[in-house]
């Protein structure tokens, strides 16, 4: 879903599955769900919405995927339910009622394993380390006892997104990243990662 003004509403009791997607260059971009919503390798990036590229109302999970340079608020708000994140990459989303700019997370009751949060300010609050979690800051309350580093540069490729081999355009690792080789091997090989990077 491309440069469309009002974006994507999904809004009822069922679940939602975006797999395999880019989501890119939207005003009002607006994933918000009253039932589960899974989004899984895929990109949502150059988005901006008052509430942030996507906005989770129910329990949500985000696997495999980058969302990278969303604008205004951020790229994830978190309403009552759950959210989970594993094995993705948070970069360069900004919230502009925070100095210096920063938000990649919002909200409460989010969990996150095995991702890089690498703008300045990732979190708006503490969130549940899973463990094995890269922050440039020291904002989401990870801690070294779960196996996460703060304050710590994951080394993305300056180029940014770009074709590195998968179903949508991502950011690489630099070949001295310390995400290189860093996440839970027994959370990469189970669902819903699969064993697939």
């Amino acid at each position: 879903l491309n440069k469309t003004t009002v974006g994507l509403l999904f809004d009822n009791e069922g679940t939602l599955n975006i797999n395999n997607s880019t989501l890119q260059g939207n005003q009002g971009m607006l994933l918000q769900s009253d039932g589960f919503l899974n989004i899984s390798a895929s990109t949502i990036a150059s988005n901006e919405n008052s509430g942030g590229a996507l906005i989770s109302a129910d329990d949500t999970t985000i696997s495999n995927s980058t969302l990278a340079y969303n604008t205004q608020n951020g790229a994830v708000l978190s309403g009552n339910g759950s959210l989970t994140v594993i094995n993705s990459t948070f970069s360069q989303n900004t919230n502009s009622s925070i100095t210096p700019q920063g938000a990649d997370v919002q909200g409460s009751h989010v969990t996150a394993t095995n991702s890089i949060f690498a703008s300045g300010i990732s979190c708006s609050a503490p969130i549940t380390d899973g463990g094995s979690n890269i922050e440039m800051g020291d904002t989401c309350g990870f801690s070294a006892a779960n196996g996460s580093l703060i304050n710590t540069d994951p080394q993305l490729d300056i180029a940014g997104l770009q074709n590195n081999g998968g179903p949508t355009e991502t950011i690489s690792l630099q070949a001295t990243s310390p995400a290189i080789d860093f996440g839970n091997d027994t959370v990469c090989q189970t669902a819903p990662v699969s064993g697939v990077d």
